[in-house]
């Protein structure tokens, strides 16, 4: 999330955040009087040149560097720790516990507001990355980022469903059905309407302009599918990666019977361990400069076979990792979100890319 406004103050990278004391609490979030924050890039500071009270790491928020991690940037979702339970979760620019849950705050062009809408407090027009915002309100209330023991016990339980999602699929079939395009932009915005069935081990996608492919269901709660499409002759993969063993099948075809392979690799090091199959030869992953979603890692596929094509891995050791695999002349990975009656997410392929909105029929 990028937050752009018209009016710059300051000509170096900071931003400023001013209690509004009369309208400064609701759902049990409050600022204390007075209280200021600066970023300045990594920094946040108390004022301009004044003490760092937080340094952001990547996507890690920490006391200073090399400190301990105190929030964790996980795509949208806001953790304590990689794999750790969901403590917020951005919507947008707006601040929720859960996706499509309650709002914290919302930020209204350089005025944050609470869920009712009144001013809490105002910052200096900038264009502001999704950490340094989060890691400014850290500093203002940590207790914008602590649910209540209930909404905690809630994502503990969401992650324990997420942890055993390679043998129950988490209610594998209630995804099933076509779904109309409503939204799509870039080289998707001709992707006609979707149809997803579970069969047996995978879920098979359909596009309108006639992409196919598989995708596994993941994720601690809401739910994505990820996975890849393609067209004409394609060779196509899904892995699932505990400790230090990928085990999964190839598919010849979306609807082809499943060839299973188990590899042992260390999961975040697949660039460094080329994969050995009697179904697409030896694999070398490239780490690739193209993104998805915000998540995990795209990579250029090459086989010893002369095929090329595209993998996208996510995940975490602790709750496990996701690996999917598409060789051919036509490839793409998706990772669509999943939310009721909703589908939406990025298609980025070897010669496309987009994003797409999908509507259940």
């Amino acid at each position: 999330m990028q937050l752009k406004n018209k009016i710059l103050f300051f000509m170096f990278s900071t931003l400023f955040f001013a209690c509004d004391n009369s309208e400064a609490q609701n759902n049990n979030i409050n600022i204390s009087s007075g209280k200021k924050v600066f970023i300045d890039g990594n920094d946040i500071r108390t004022s301009a040149g004044g003490s760092r009270v937080l340094y952001i790491d990547g996507n890690d928020i920490r006391p200073n560097p090399g400190g301990n991690r105190l929030l964790f940037l996980d795509g949208s979702d806001v953790r304590p720790e990689p794999g750790g339970a969901r403590l917020a979760f951005w919507d947008g620019s707006t601040l929720r516990r859960t996706p499509g849950g309650n709002i914290l705050l919302k930020i209204d062009g350089n005025t944050v507001r609470n869920a009712n809408g009144e001013k809490m407090f105002t910052f200096e027009s900038g264009n502001y990355s999704q950490v340094q915002i989060t890691a400014a309100l850290y500093h203002l209330n940590p207790n914008i980022f602590k649910p209540s023991a209930e909404e905690l016990a809630a994502a503990q339980a969401a992650i324990a469903e997420g942890q055993a999602w390679d043998n129950e699929q988490a209610s594998n079939t209630h995804e099933n059905g076509n779904y109309e395009l409503i939204h799509a932009m870039e080289d998707y915005k001709t992707a006609g309407d979707c149809s997803i069935k579970w069969q047996g081990s995978r879920y098979v996608v359909a596009l309108g302009n006639g992409e196919q492919g598989v995708a596994i269901k993941r994720d601690d709660s809401g739910y994505r599918l990820t996975g890849v499409l393609g067209k004409g002759n394609c060779l196509m993969g899904i892995f699932s990666g505990k400790g230090n063993t990928y085990k999964g099948a190839w598919y010849q075809s979306p609807t082809a019977n499943p060839q299973s392979e188990t590899y042992n690799a260390v999961a975040q090091q697949i660039s460094d361990t080329p994969f050995n199959s009697s179904q697409a030869g030896t694999l070398t992953f490239t780490p690739s400069e193209k993104t998805l979603e915000y998540e995990g890692k795209v990579y250029e596929v090459s086989s010893s076979n002369g095929q090329t094509g595209l993998a996208y891995e996510v995940g975490y050791q602790r709750l496990g990792y996701c690996l999917v695999i598409v060789l051919g002349e036509h490839v793409a990975l998706h990772n669509l979100k999943i939310e009721g009656d909703m589908i939406s997410g990025e298609i980025v392929g070897n010669n496309a890319k987009g994003f797409v909105l999908y509507n259940r029929k």
